[in-house]
């Protein structure tokens, strides 16, 4: 009877109108309990609030009379602050008052600020840091029945992935993998892309500009381009920490209709530079073509910023399907590293790094398709493995030691000569960064002031002193390694970070997937991958440190988690072996690590969407 369910025809189709019963029903009943169990409903508004001044900290208390609060909204009287800090407390059943979080005050924005409590609870205790004088207006505490339209589609998508993921554990038809991971990716990534607040991706305000220009046909960005931009979408545009940060789903719907007004300001010609400059344009081509999109079906701006991101998805999930499709022996392997949930999320973004790291798992499928496919490489293929290798690089130049996997295909693989082949493909990559160095210094490498930065002094010490810097790099790993491997598999920006349990499972899987592909690297291929991720990683250490660190720094200060992205797979892929390997069904690899990564990504999802909208 199962098997029959299971293989019925039509049972896409039965479990995606399931999933989204599921989810409103869900939303009705559970998601509103407080709505139904508790008298207070509705809102009522508090005028006689207690402002106390203490280490010239301000404390605001506010009674609630035995309440369940929902969520506490305020007003402030005086927009034109700095973003203040603080802490909300509420008071038990023993009259002790416990922390419930930590926030800043974006009162910049004219908008309501609602807080979540979730509480009963006779006061509530507000601790605004170094503010004295602070004024709050329209106080409202709240117990509302609301549909949170967010949270109905994260469950569906979670309801949907997980029952799909149970059918093909259970079923005997296993599906293509190319075709399943473009699924699964595009609903976790399009999630991302709709529940990260703007700019709570790495530096997402200033790659946003380089898209922005792209949309208008502006591809070399210049620090004196004029480029029209509403008026009041600017000051939004050059705040790093913006003030449209939702802490509830109320504070979400209260600011799109202001994103919208500042999208509909006058236009006026201005000049943002971007420190996203010295990157290359074909980065932002996709969200570049969303916002491009957005201005000419005349879409409000927050639709128009969603769709940029939401075609950076579709880019990534389609080039790293094509990477899954092309070859045999290591599809499992991308199948596996492109979902890991941090990659994912900066999917969703308008990160160059979305480019990077789709070519880069594409590089390793198309190598690998050549090495396995029967037909030899010409000019033709040798052309299309060299443009794969230089998207990789085109935006983040330190990854250009990519073009050394040419020299994982056996000689007798090409048409013409292999050996003069594998070296001008590999000089290109040394000559295509020397070009992206030179365009790049055009925008000047530093782009903002750091005390004690000097390019040319820095490059001079490390020509002088090569083992001092070679200490620096070793001194730099032994120090961070660990917070580095973590963050790359766990750090969601400025969303959350997954927990130890979370990151040690993908590395199982890691691991599981590594150990039972069918490789057959020899030494010669380990040695070649080996310098790639060296090369790379070396490249990008240098970068950061002769634009980023003060002369003769001891460490690599800003070398994040996310820049060993590229070089992962190839890290894993030094401890495969054919005297080391699991001894486990080709099919039930996939379901354990299609298993582990999708729930992983399910839990980051619905992480992200607890954090700021509910």
């Amino acid at each position: 009877m199962m098997k029959k369910i299971i293989n019925y025809k039509y049972i896409t189709i039965v479990l995606i109108i399931l999933s989204l019963f599921v989810s409103f029903i869900w939303e009705l009943t559970f998601s509103n309990y407080h709505y139904y169990r508790y008298d207070f409903k509705g809102e009522e508004q508090i005028n006689n609030l207690n402002y106390q001044n203490e280490d010239n900290n301000l404390i605001v208390f506010i009674k609630t009379d035995k309440k369940y609060i929902h969520e506490l909204n305020f007003k402030v009287n005086e927009p034109n602050l700095e973003n203040k800090n603080y802490e909300i407390y509420y008071q038990d059943d023993n009259n002790n008052f416990i922390k419930l979080s930590d926030n800043v005050l974006y009162s910049k924005y004219d908008g309501i600020v609602a807080m979540p409590i979730h509480k009963e609870t006779r006061e509530i205790k507000l601790v605004f840091k170094e503010c004295s004088n602070l004024k709050l207006d329209n106080v409202l505490i709240t117990n509302n029945f609301e549909i949170n339209y967010l949270k109905v589609l994260i469950v569906f998508v979670s309801i949907y992935l997980v029952l799909d993921l149970i059918k093909i554990i259970l079923s005997d038809k296993k599906p293509k993998l190319y075709l399943y991971y473009f699924k699964v990716a595009l609903l976790i990534g399009i999630s991302f892309a709709i529940l990260t607040p703007l700019f709570y991706s790495y530096d997402e305000n200033q790659h946003l500009i380089r898209s922005y220009n792209n949309s208008y046909g502006n591809f070399i960005l210049s620090n004196n381009d004029m480029q029209k931009w509403p008026s009041k979408l600017v000051n939004l545009i050059g705040d790093r920490y913006n003030f449209i940060i939702p802490s509830t789903y109320t504070t979400y719907k209260n600011s799109m209709p202001y994103l919208t007004e500042l999208g509909k300001s006058e236009e006026v010609s201005v000049k943002i530079s971007s420190t996203a400059g010295p990157y290359l344009f074909v980065a932002y081509l996709a969200s570049g073509l969303g916002m491009f999109m957005g201005r000419i079906f005349n879409l409000p701006f927050g639709l128009t910023f969603y769709l940029g991101r939401i075609l950076n998805v579709i880019l990534y999930a389609s080039i790293v399907s094509l990477a899954i499709k092309l070859c045999k022996k290591t599809s499992k392997l991308i199948f596996a590293f492109g979902l890991i949930p941090p990659i994912l999320f900066q999917s969703g973004s308008y990160s160059a790094d979305v480019f990077t790291n789709a070519f880069c798992l594409l590089s390793f499928g198309l190598t690998f398709h050549y090495i396995e496919n029967s037909k030899k490489i010409g000019i033709k293929e040798l052309f299309v493995l060299l443009l794969v290798y230089c998207f990789t690089y085109l935006s983040k130049i330190a990854y250009f030691p990519i073009t050394l996997l040419i020299w994982l295909i056996p000689k007798e693989k090409f048409k013409t000569n292999s050996l003069c082949s594998k070296i001008l493909i590999s000089l290109s990559g040394i000559i295509m960064f020397g070009i992206g160095t030179i365009y790049a210094s055009k925008f000047g490498i530093v782009q903002y002031h750091l005390p004690g930065v000097d390019v040319k002094l820095q490059f001079l010490n490390i020509l002088r002193n090569p083992f001092s810097y070679l200490y620096v790099i070793i001194n730099t790993f032994q120090t961070s390694l660990i917070p580095l491997i973590s963050a790359s598999l766990g750090q969601l920006a400025y969303c959350g970070v997954l927990g130890d349990i979370e990151i040690g499972l993908m590395i199982i899987g890691l691991i599981i997937v590594t150990l039972s592909t069918d490789l057959k690297l020899k030494i010669k291929d380990k040695f070649i991958i080996f310098l790639y991720v060296v090369a790379s990683v070396g490249a990008s250490l240098s970068a950061l440190y002769l634009s980023f660190n003060p002369v003769g720094a001891l460490t690599v200060d800003g070398f994040q988690g996310r820049y060993l992205f590229p070089v992962l797979m190839a890290f894993f892929m030094l401890f495969n072996s054919s005297k080391c390997q699991l001894k486990v069904k080709e099919e039930n690899v996939m379901k354990i690590v299609a298993s582990i990564f999708i729930l992983i990504n399910i839990h980051a999802i619905l992480l992200i969407l607890n954090n700021f909208y509910i």
